[in-house]
C-alpha cells in the first residue's frame, strides 16, 4: 500500500519535485478519507487544517455570492487533483466550499505535518507557484479563442427574415448595447439607438418615433446591423490646467485608480453586472491572493474604496489590483459589446505615472493568463 500511494503521490504536480527518500516520509504522513455525494469536505470561512489529494471520485468548489446564501460553482476537480494547500500556506480562512459530487476518496494532510513538509522541502512551494503558472500559460489559445469569438459578435449582421425585428431588439436590450441597431429596407433606414440596453431614440426620415416602429415592423425583408459605439481612448498626453492634485503615495493613487475604473465599468455595464462581476473576481481570486484582504470595495449607492489601517503596500497588492481589473475587464467583455475596448490607463498622468512605478501595468498584461486559468 505504501509503494502505491507513493507513486501516486509521484503523478501529482504538487509532489513530482520530492526525492523519493523525503517522498517516502511524506507519504507516510497521509491519512485516508472518504465522503458520500453531497457531503461537505471543507467550508468556505473556517480555519484551514488539512491538504486533501483526490484518490477517486470527483470534488464541486463554491463560493457565497451574497449574504442570502447564493452560491456560484467555481470549478471541478478530479482524481489526481487536490486543495486546500493555499490556506495551509497563508494561515487564511478557507475561501471556498468544497463539495463531494461523487462518492469521493482522499488522502489528508494535517497542518503540522505539512508545515514540517515546507521547511524541510521548499521546492514544495515552488511547486506551488509553478504548477499556477503552467495552468495560466495553458489558456492562452482559450484566450485567443474567446477573441475570435468577440470578434464575431461585435457587429451582428444578417437578414430581418432571419431574424425579426422584435427578437433584434431583445437582444440588444439583454447585451446592454451601447449603440445603434440599424436596419436596411431598400432605400429607407431606420436607427435605434441604445445606451446601456435602453432604447434611447428611434428614426427613419421624417416620421415621427411612435411612427417608425409600425412602420419597421410591417417590413418583411431587410438587412440589418448593430453597431456598438466603441469607447473613446483616455488621452494620457500633456496635463490639462489646472492640474489635477492628487498624493501619488501608493495608496492614494490606487485608491483613485480603482474608484476611476469603477465608475468606467458601472457607465458600460450598470451596478448590478459590475457588482457581479467584482463578486466573482474576489471568490476566485482570494485564496491566491490574501491582499484581497487589505482591499474594501463598495459601489453602492457610492463607489468607496479604503485599504486597511497602517498598511505597508508591496507588490502583491498591485499585482492582486491588476488581476481584479484584467478578470473585470474579461468578465463583463463577455457579456456586454464595446466593453473589450476599455482603457485600462487612467484619465490623470499623475496616477498613471505612479501606477508605471509600481509595474501595475506590466502586472495588468500580464495577468490575463492569470484569470484565464
Amino acid at each position: 500500500m505504501a509503494v502505491d500511494l507513493i507513486e501516486h503521490l509521484k503523478r501529482i504536480p504538487l509532489f513530482t519535485s520530492i526525492a523519493d527518500g523525503d517522498l517516502k516520509l511524506i507519504a507516510e504522513k497521509f491519512e485516508a478519507a472518504s465522503y458520500q455525494p453531497g457531503q461537505i469536505i471543507i467550508k468556505e470561512g473556517e480555519e484551514g487544517r488539512h491538504l486533501y489529494v483526490i484518490l477517486e471520485g470527483q470534488v464541486r468548489v463554491v463560493a457565497a455570492i451574497d449574504d442570502n446564501e447564493s452560491e456560484i460553482t467555481l470549478s471541478f476537480l478530479n482524481a489526481g487533483d487536490y486543495f486546500g494547500e493555499m490556506a495551509l500556506i497563508t494561515g487564511e480562512p478557507r475561501s471556498a466550499t468544497v463539495v463531494a459530487e461523487t462518492a469521493t476518496k482522499t488522502l489528508t494532510l494535517n497542518k503540522k505535518d505539512f508545515d514540517y513538509i515546507i521547511l524541510k522541502n521548499p521546492q514544495v512551494t515552488l511547486s506551488i507557484t509553478h504548477i499556477l503558472s503552467q495552468r495560466l500559460k495553458n489558456a492562452n489559445k482559450a484566450r485567443k479563442n474567446a477573441e475570435i469569438s468577440y470578434l464575431q459578435r461585435i457587429a451582428p449582421r444578417g437578414s430581418i427574415n432571419e431574424f425579426n425585428v422584435i427578437d433584434l431588439m431583445k437582444f440588444c436590450e439583454e447585451n446592454s448595447l451601447n449603440g445603434e441597431l440599424i436596419i436596411d429596407h431598400g432605400e429607407a433606414q431606420a436607427r435605434f439607438l441604445y445606451q446601456k440596453g435602453q432604447l434611447e431614440n428611434l428614426s427613419l426620415g421624417d416620421l415621427k418615433e411612435e411612427e417608425v416602429m409600425d412602420q419597421v415592423l410591417s417590413w418583411e425583408s431587410g438587412d440589418f446591423i448593430i453597431e456598438p459605439h466603441l469607447l473613446e481612448v483616455e488621452k494620457t498626453g500633456d496635463v490639462p490646467e489646472p492640474a489635477p492634485k492628487f498624493l501619488l503615495q501608493n495608496q492614494e493613487a490606487f485608491r483613485h485608480y480603482i474608484e476611476e475604473k469603477l465608475a468606467s465599468f458601472i457607465s458600460i455595464a450598470g451596478v448590478r453586472l459590475t457588482q457581479s462581476a467584482i463578486n466573482k473576481a474576489y471568490h476566485k481570486f482570494a485564496q491566491f491572493f490574501p491582499a484581497a484582504r487589505d482591499l474594501s470595495l463598495k459601489i453602492t449607492p457610492d463607489i468607496m474604496v479604503s485599504f486597511r489601517e497602517n498598511l505597508n503596500w508591496s507588490d502583491k497588492h498591485t499585482l492582486f489590483i491588476a488581476v481584479l481589473f484584467q478578470d473585470l475587464q474579461s468578465s463583463l467583455s463577455r457579456d456586454l459589446i464595446g466593453a473589450e475596448f476599455w482603457n485600462s490607463a487612467s484619465a490623470v498622468p499623475e496616477v498613471n505615472n505612479s501606477l508605471e512605478e509600481n509595474q501595475y501595468f506590466t502586472y495588468y498584461r500580464e495577468a490575463i493568463e492569470i484569470i484565464r486559468a
